[in-house]
């Protein structure tokens, strides 16, 4: 067993007085879904704007859409711009110099009805995406100069190349739409830091609605990344039928190469199947390292068989793994690797169906093909009383245990049994916190809590995301908008954490001044600039003349110390300010 198993079991099976999240380092250098922005021009936009995009004269969103060109940042002031089939990008960015719309911080950007996107190397950050109109306004059949184009059935259908959404609030969209669409279309996609919850309101349940729906085709595209989002309570809405996360194809395309990594999944099933095993293979998937509560079966696989790897997941509450494995005997397909299920934890499920394993091939149909010898299922830790659905090599069996799992897997497989190093114990009594801090935004994170004692509150410590001195707000992502469940000054000391339920998602950010800021961004130079402070007025000297901002938040009746300077893709209401 790994060192890294042992302290995950001990932490499990010990528990902690405070608790400390398993927190996860960010390597950019290996990290493929991360890149700097250095913006060729700023151009700014408004609800209302009719002017040029330069500062105090914004410009409307269909315009910005309409003249867009690589390495443009525009920024988006607060309110409420209608998507649908008004809001249709077309122009692209490239690799080196994408097309960026982000919100002004701290300011909520609503697109009403979704949006068209059609643009290459384009990245949305930070916007509200739903539907306030009922029934909403749907992305049907979108007209370009080269004839009508199927928008899709989400508010965000991306089909391109480069697409790249950060740290979006996407809910609530209606028509049986799903949240995002990420369509087989284009290498380079990224879905980073969103918040995702309840969309499909009105389903139709013969086409239900789900999270994400998505395709990907690895052999041509590479990865699609799915990394640090929160996908939450979609099962609310229709049951088993819809999901947090289905990755799935029926006809001829693609489901390969899904790299979903450091996300949460409350209450809704996810999955990466297909149905259409003799026309293209389901392989090189990663999932690892993310946190399920309440996600039923998590399907890898379905009625085509998968190959890729599960690993340093946590599945907790009344969730397991259907694993349909690539069995012996592929006649169609060559297999890049092989298939591992790896340092996992199954904890807290009333059933105890942890893991269900069937095999098949792209001709042998699901239960009937052997086991090859060389997959790797072991190291993981399950909750007492585990068991095991296996159909397997026309068998159909239930093994009630792990001893009987060992053994018939290795009779069948002609070699060593699975999960020979894993371990069965009891369900962990103590709390589980994790902590995943965003590249995208310094201070920001996500944060998963497994209320396992039932306490009313979790002592956690942001110290691995927050210095001592920082504000700080934690929200609850179905309301990001609103007021925080806790915030202050981070004084090192752990923070004790609402958790009114078994499980808990919540978003860990910056504190923030109350308001929406002009969002005026500072010169390249990186200069200390002369800020004054008269009686809570923030009054900024800069290039642009002398420019005077709303009243200033202060802390206590102290004043506000400005204490860095500033990059260009900063607005004024990001800078840094700590008591004296």
């Amino acid at each position: 067993m790994t060192d890294k198993r042992r302290l995950l079991l001990l932490a499990l099976l010990v528990g902690l007085a405070v608790a400390r999240p398993r927190l996860f380092a960010q390597d950019e250098a290996n990290s493929p879904w991360f890149d700097d922005f250095a913006p060729s021009r700023q151009l700014w936009i408004s609800p209302g704007g009719a002017g040029d995009g330069q500062p105090g004269n914004p410009m409307s969103f269909a315009d910005a859409v309409a003249q867009a060109g690589p390495g443009d940042l525009y920024w988006l002031e607060a309110g409420v711009y209608q998507g649908g089939s008004n809001l249709i990008m077309t122009q692209n960015g490239t690799a080196e110099a994408p097309i960026l719309y982000r919100a002004c911080p701290n300011a909520r950007v609503t697109l009403d009805g979704g949006v068209g996107y059609l643009s290459q190397h384009t990245w949305l950050w930070g916007l509200e995406i739903t539907n306030l109109t009922d029934p909403g306004q749907a992305v049907s059949w979108i007209n370009t100069p080269d004839g009508p184009v199927k928008g899709g059935s989400a508010l965000v259908n991306v089909r391109v190349a480069g697409g790249r959404l950060i740290n979006n609030v996407i809910h609530d969209s209606r028509s049986g739409q799903s949240g995002i669409g990420g369509w087989d279309g284009g290498a380079g996609q990224v879905y980073y830091g969103n918040l995702v919850y309840s969309n499909g309101h009105e389903p139709d349940t013969s086409r239900p609605p789900h999270g994400v729906y998505a395709q990907n085709r690895f052999e041509r595209d590479g990865y699609k990344y799915f990394v640090n989002n929160i996908f939450l309570d979609h099962a609310e809405l229709c049951g088993e039928k819809c999901y947090n996360f289905n990755a799935h194809t029926q006809g001829s395309g693609y489901v390969s190469g899904f790299y979903v990594f450091q996300n949460i999944f409350g209450n809704g099933r996810f999955a990466i199947g297909g149905a259409n095993a003799h026309a293209s293979p389901s392989d090189n998937h990663v999932v690892t390292n993310n946190y399920f509560f309440n996600a039923g079966k998590i399907q890898l696989g379905f009625r085509k068989p998968w190959q890729g790897q599960f690993i340093d997941n946590y599945v907790a509450g009344n969730s397991g793994v259907l694993l349909t494995i690539w069995g012996a005997g592929e006649e169609n397909f060559s297999l890049p690797d092989v298939t591992v299920v790896q340092n996992n934890s199954f904890v807290h499920s009333s059933n105890r169906h942890y893991l269900d394993l069937y095999a098949m091939t792209s001709t042998a149909p699901v239960g009937t093909a052997g086991l090859r010898s060389d997959d790797v299922i072991d190291e993981n830790y399950y909750g007492e009383g585990m068991a095991v659905k296996y159909w397997v090599d026309d068998k159909t069996l239930s093994l009630r245990s792990l001893e009987e799992w060992q053994v018939q897997s290795g009779q069948d497989r002609g070699a060593a049994g699975f999960d020979l190093n894993s371990t069965v114990g009891p369900d962990p009594a103590e709390n589980a916190v994790f902590l995943i801090p965003n590249e995208y935004e310094a201070g920001r994170g996500h944060l998963a809590i497994y209320n396992w004692s039932g306490s009313a509150t979790t002592p956690v410590d942001l110290s691995g995301l927050l210095a001592p001195g920082s504000d700080f707000v934690i929200k609850d992502p179905r309301d990001f908008y609103g007021d925080p469940v806790v915030g202050g000054i981070f004084t090192g000391e752990p923070v004790d954490v609402p958790t009114p339920e078994t499980f808990q998602a919540y978003v860990v950010l910056p504190g923030r001044p109350a308001g929406n800021s002009p969002c005026l961004p500072i010169g390249d130079d990186r200069q200390f600039l002369p800020i004054f402070l008269f009686g809570g007025i923030l009054v900024v000297v800069s290039g642009l003349g002398l420019v005077v901002y709303r009243r200033f938040h202060r802390h206590s009746g102290q004043d506000v110390h400005i204490s860095r300077a500033f990059r260009s893709t900063e607005c004024i209401n990001r800078l840094a300010y700590e008591r004296p």
